[in-house]
């Protein structure tokens, strides 16, 4: 089994389409969006790791990790995505921008 590991710099397209989609299907399942379940989405349906677990391969420092995470966290914030109450990771919750059509 061969396994190819890149590193990736999301455009704030790419991200803002990904947490809107995330939001929606969190919506359809009458779940809370939180960011917690973001990440592991992301790490699931799209390999794209943003904090722990990493696969197996070329390791990386945690202090690495944090800033990746924080790094995202402000990204996903000045979208007008991520809405915290407090930096419990309980807390953190991502919201659509745009309003939802009603009936679908």
């Amino acid at each position: 089994l061969r396994r190819e590991t890149r590193r990736v710099t999301l455009t704030d397209a790419g991200l803002d389409y990904l947490a809107h989609v995330w939001v929606a299907h969190q919506g359809r399942l009458a779940r809370a969006s939180t960011l917690k379940g973001f990440w592991e989405w992301l790490r699931e349906r799209y390999a794209l790791h943003i904090t722990k677990p990493l696969p197996t391969g070329p390791s990386v420092a945690d202090g690495l990790l944090r800033k990746n995470q924080q790094y995202a966290e402000d990204r996903l914030r000045d979208l007008g995505l991520l809405v915290s109450v407090s930096d419990a990771e309980a807390m953190k919750r991502l919201q659509s921008r745009f309003p939802r059509a009603v009936g679908r």
